[in-house]
């Protein structure tokens, strides 16, 4: 009856042990997919900044103010306006970020959108006048 009782115990301990690394595997591979987001991103700021079509942007930084604020990047539209958006990998994320900060842009990246579609994307979430061609 002891070992019995030691047995069922050590399974538990383990799907326990073995639980919390499902978990920390699938917030790392989310933190992954924000990463790479964030990175296209930047690609496609890049070109709309190269296209004169905004002025500048700015990354924030991961434990910046901003950030608790839900703000990933700062455009500066070329009338001189800032304008702050929060990225996006799924559209769940996109409505909770949306429900919790009504007044920040989200701007959703998915995982096959080439850098063009994403500045066309970005120019008309963040109300810019010039699009890419």
């Amino acid at each position: 009856m002891r070992h019995e009782q030691n047995d069922s115990l050590r399974g538990r301990r383990f799907s326990l042990n073995y639980g919390a690394r499902i978990c920390r595997l699938i917030e790392k591979a989310a933190r992954q997919r924000g990463e790479n987001a964030e990175e296209k991103v930047t690609h496609a700021l890049r070109s709309l900044h190269t296209a004169n079509i905004i002025r500048d942007f700015r990354r924030i930084p991961v434990y910046g103010r901003e950030q608790r604020k839900g703000i990933d990047f700062t455009v500066t539209a070329l009338n001189g306006d800032t304008i702050p958006f929060q990225v996006k990998s799924s559209i769940a994320g996109a409505a909770k970020h949306r429900h919790r900060y009504p007044n920040v842009p989200v701007v959703i990246v998915t995982p096959g959108m080439d850098h063009h579609e994403l500045a066309r994307v970005l120019c008309r979430e963040l109300g810019l006048t010039q699009t890419p061609v």
